[in-house]
């Protein structure tokens, strides 16, 4: 897809009712599965970048802008951001009296000098974003924008590994159009009493994301991390105490992020970023650290909507007795049979009714 076709498509995507969502969701898997069958040209496309690709022919106007992107916002606050500005970091206030919509790290923006100051005068179209609902709920909260890979950051042992986050996390991820790496750290801490349990917790995931290991302090995995990444926009999500700020530390060799140990009196983790930063690396990797998170929300959807981010419910999504099935109390579900069989992970599936009975 050419670049310049993609900047407003995702966006356009997840603004779509969600009737109009799942049909298109429901074409670009009817094309995924025809092409998989033979040796089609997008076989080994995305869900979600099909999908892209069946908007493109939509007319919509185009957003006007004052001038081209001059930088990217590598930090934000209340009332002004860091841009990177080619090998210049500029404070930028945000302009007053006027909406300029939503910033966040990441952002590609055009700023100039108004007076004696600089200023944000355009925030240019999202290729990607992850974003979460404000306590609220009233509104989105965008963590990260223009984003290839988000990390989500696991620790073994400590604190303990929540499947429910990353499954959270995945569909957070997939909704927004990066793509979800699992990223466990603190594998120095495993042995012979803990080893077998803490990797059965991660068996769901190895076909569904690349999955990568590592200990920031052995170093062990670090290298490999640092090679996959290479050139690459990312951003670093996960619990406090992960480990996010160290990784960060560790891949660019230097300290270039604050950290902190994990509370033993509670084994849980404590806040060392926060804010979200960008740091850019020698390999040309781009690292969006985040503060660490207790929870992490979904906006409501519907089951409808909602069954597309599980990617294993695709193979059994048309052997249901409904068109319609939503997977939760009909009779004759092939995805909860599948369920029932283990051939769908048993928890991964919970993940689901859960998320899909709260909305």
């Amino acid at each position: 897809m050419p670049k310049k076709h993609r900047k407003n498509l995702n966006e356009r995507l997840m603004s779509l009712e969600n009737e109009e969502l799942n049909k298109i969701l429901s074409h670009a898997s009817s094309i995924r599965k025809v092409s998989r069958r033979g040796v089609g040209p997008q076989a080994h496309r995305s869900l979600e970048n099909i999908a892209l690709t069946l908007l493109e022919d939509r007319k919509q106007k185009p957003k006007k802008h004052i001038g081209p992107p001059n930088g990217t916002v590598i930090w934000k606050g209340k009332d002004s951001c860091v841009v990177r500005s080619k090998n210049e970091d500029v404070v930028c206030n945000f302009p007053k009296g006027r909406s300029i919509g939503s910033i966040a790290v990441g952002d590609r923006i055009h700023y100039e000098l108004n007076v004696d100051r600089m200023e944000v005068t355009d925030v240019f179209e999202r290729e990607t974003v992850l974003s979460r609902p404000d306590p609220d709920g009233r509104k989105e909260l965008v963590i990260a924008a223009n984003i290839d890979y988000v990390l989500i950051v696991m620790a073994l042992i400590a604190p303990p590994l929540r499947q429910r986050m990353i499954d959270r996390y995945m569909v957070a991820v997939q909704r927004g159009g990066a793509k979800p790496i699992l990223c466990l750290n603190k594998t120095d801490l495993l042995d012979e009493s803990n080893r077998d349990e803490e990797m059965g917790k991660i068996a769901p995931y190895y076909h569904l994301m690349p999955v990568l290991m590592c200990s920031t302090s052995s170093n062990q995995g670090i290298d490999e991390i640092r090679e996959f990444i290479a050139g690459k926009t990312c951003v670093l999500v996960g619990k406090s105490g992960v480990g996010k700020s160290s990784l960060v530390n560790a891949i660019g060799s230097s300290q270039t992020a604050a950290t902190q140990e994990v509370s033993e009196m509670t084994n849980k983790g404590k806040h060392t970023t926060t804010a979200s930063r960008m740091y850019e690396l020698d390999n040309g990797a781009k690292i969006i650290d985040t503060p660490g998170v207790r929870a992490f929300g979904l906006p409501d959807m519907t089951p409808e909507s909602l069954q597309w981010y599980f990617p294993e419910f695709e193979e059994y999504r048309d052997e249901c007795r409904f068109r319609d099935c939503t997977h939760l109390i009909e009779p004759e579900c092939a995805v909860r049979e599948a369920a029932d069989l283990g051939e769908i992970n048993r928890h991964r599936y919970e993940t689901y009714k859960r998320i899909a009975q709260s909305s």
